[in-house]
């Protein structure tokens, strides 16, 4: 904690994580712009700041804690899984990209945030997305729709942002504007009306999409914000499930036929041409866990090559957990999950039911979607650990008491 005077300042990383969660919306159509990343030239600048509140702490209020043991431990096992990784290009691509993830969140996990503090980076996160959303609704050619199946895309130059990476992104603004609707309901009329235009579209923008991972994780989402006190929501939760059984089926026959397809019973159980090859490509990624393999995996990076093997042509694992196990192993596997599992349960206990819903939405996307190089991933995970930190400081302030 920087101090002037008799005046405290915050930790000049949560300015750095502020501007960095404002601009993850945006990540593809800047860096579109021009030859570097100006969300990667963000995250190294707040990496640099919380080197110095770190230096600045004196180690009096440095936090050495699981959030930091582990992922440390983890990125020495992804290194050290070198040395029987078969395919050496693929490791030193991914490993830089894990490297650099993993290290801003020990980083920022090393921080003991203030309760203001993890405020002010949620809002941004909202914020960032509340103008993604008016960005995409007001902005001519910031959005184009797909030839195959009429999806929404966020366009990029030439190319575009993955549609369930656009959906995934929506959701961290979602739960966040919905735990605070719960939360804050003594807000004034048109505070209401703004938050639930918000929510509104992040599901018409999700739908748009055609992500049927994000549609889940949205869901589930909803479910677990609302049961987080379930007698005082007891109406909304009703209002909300006839809501969803009168307007669903409406408002499926609304989208074009292609994208409404994508929500069918057919298709959301794999039965669909579109859908069936991400079956088969998990199908032959497992069946390559032989052995050893099942307990080290083949290497941090080879999820990509092998899975161009099996399927024969370039494509994803499309499953963090298969892809995980299939470079890691169980080992390295077991010891990811553990992280995040004990986050959960430390959010659960300090009532961050907005940020542990958001965790939560991400890891159900995780099911269909590879995450460890996706900067939205990594975002929830910061904004758990600034949330779990907070909570922390507190208990070791009122124990000073």
């Amino acid at each position: 904690m920087f101090t002037l005077g008799n005046h405290k300042l915050m930790h000049l990383s949560t300015y750095g994580l502020a501007l960095f969660f404002i601009l993850l919306p945006f990540e593809y159509p800047l860096a579109a712009i021009g030859t570097q990343s100006v969300l990667m030239l963000v995250g190294v600048a707040t990496m640099g700041l919380a080197v110095l509140d770190l230096i600045v702490a004196q180690r009096v209020r440095i936090q050495l804690n699981y959030r930091v043991v582990i992922p440390v431990v983890w990125l020495v096992y992804a290194g050290v899984s070198t040395a029987w990784c078969q395919y050496q290009a693929a490791f030193s691509e991914f490993y830089m990209m894990y490297l650099r993830n993993c290290l801003m969140f020990i980083l920022i996990s090393m921080i003991s945030f203030t309760r203001k503090e993890v405020e002010i980076i949620k809002k941004s996160a909202t914020l960032g997305v509340g103008l993604l959303l008016l960005y995409m609704t007001f902005i001519p050619g910031a959005t184009r729709y797909s030839s195959y199946q009429h999806r929404l895309q966020l366009v990029a130059g030439n190319a575009n942002l993955d549609e369930n990476y656009l959906a995934a992104i929506l959701l961290i603004g979602f739960g966040s504007m919905v735990c605070w609707i719960i939360n804050n309901k003594k807000a004034k009329i048109y505070q209401k009306m703004v938050a639930i235009s918000y929510c509104a579209g992040c599901v018409y923008y999700i739908f748009a999409t055609g992500s049927r991972s994000g549609l889940i994780a949205g869901i589930i989402m909803l479910i677990v914000l609302l049961a987080g006190n379930i007698k005082k929501n007891t109406l909304i939760v009703l209002i909300v499930g006839l809501l969803f059984v009168i307007v669903y089926p409406y408002f499926i026959t609304l989208l074009p036929a292609e994208l409404a397809e994508r929500y069918s019973l057919a298709a959301l159980t794999g039965k669909t041409a579109e859908s069936s090859p991400r079956i088969m490509i998990w199908t032959g990624l497992l069946s390559r866990l032989k052995g050893i393999r099942v307990l080290v995996g083949f290497g941090a990076g080879s999820a990509s090559p092998i899975t161009r093997e099996v399927y024969r042509f370039n494509a994803a694992a499309h499953s963090f957990y298969i892809a995980h196990i299939l470079e890691l192993g169980v080992v390295g596997f077991v010891l990811f999950i553990s992280l995040i599992v004990r986050m959960s349960i430390k959010l659960l206990r300090t009532q961050e039911l907005g940020c542990f819903a958001i965790l939560l939405g991400v890891m159900v996307i995780g099911f269909f979607l590879d995450l460890l190089t996706t900067k939205f991933f990594w975002s929830a995970m910061m904004l758990a650990t600034v949330c779990i930190s907070a909570s922390d400081r507190e208990t070791v302030d009122n124990a000073d008491v």
